[in-house]
C-alpha cells in the first residue's frame, strides 16, 4: 500500500507541475492577446496543447491508483480522495492532502486565467466581424430618384453596362 501511496503522490506531483506550467503559459497567453499578438497565441495554443494531453494521460494514471487504493482500503472505487485519507494510512497521507489542496487551488487559477483568455478572445472576434461588415457590408445602400433609401444586396461582379 505504500508503493501505491508514493505512486499516487508522484502523479499527483506531475499533475501540479502541468498545472503550474499550464497557468505559466496562460498568463504569457494573455499578454499576447492584450498586444495582439497572433503568432505569440498560435506558438502558445500548440504548447498548451502538449501540455494538456500529458495531463490528461496524468490524470488517467492518479485515477486509476486512486481506484486501486481505494479497493485495498474496502472503499468504494469512486470514493474522495478526503475518504481514502480519512483511514489510518501509512505515512505520506498528510503530504497528499496538502498536495491535494494545492493542485485543487492552481487548478482554479487555471480556471479563471482560461475564463479571462476566452473572453479576450471574443472580444477580438467581436471587433474582427465589425470591421469585416465596414469593409466588406451586405447591402449597399443608395438613394433613389423620390429621395427613398434603396437597399441593395452587395455583389462582386460589375453589373452595370
Amino acid at each position: 500500500m505504500k508503493e501505491l501511496l508514493i505512486s499516487l503522490r508522484e502523479v499527483m506531483e506531475r499533475q501540479n507541475s502541468l498545472v503550474k506550467e499550464l497557468i505559466e503559459l496562460g498568463n504569457r497567453e494573455t499578454a499576447a492577446l492584450k498586444k495582439n499578438d497572433i503568432i505569440a497565441v498560435s506558438r502558445i495554443t500548440k504548447e498548451q496543447e502538449i501540455l494538456g494531453t500529458e495531463l490528461v494521460k496524468a490524470e488517467q494514471k492518479r485515477m486509476q491508483l486512486h481506484q486501486e487504493l481505494a479497493g485495498r482500503l474496502n472503499l468504494p472505487r469512486q470514493c474522495t480522495l478526503s475518504q481514502i485519507l480519512d483511514q489510518n494510512l501509512p505515512e505520506g497521507g498528510e503530504k497528499l492532502a496538502q498536495l491535494s489542496r494545492e493542485l485543487g487551488e492552481n487548478y482554479h487559477r487555471l480556471h479563471e486565467i482560461n475564463e479571462l483568455n476566452k473572453l479576450l478572445i471574443r472580444q477580438s472576434l467581436a471587433l474582427v466581424n465589425r470591421l469585416l461588415t465596414y469593409l466588406h457590408p451586405q447591402h449597399r445602400l443608395t438613394y433613389r430618384s423620390t429621395g427613398e433609401v434603396e437597399v441593395i444586396p452587395s455583389s462582386t461582379l460589375n453589373q452595370t453596362v
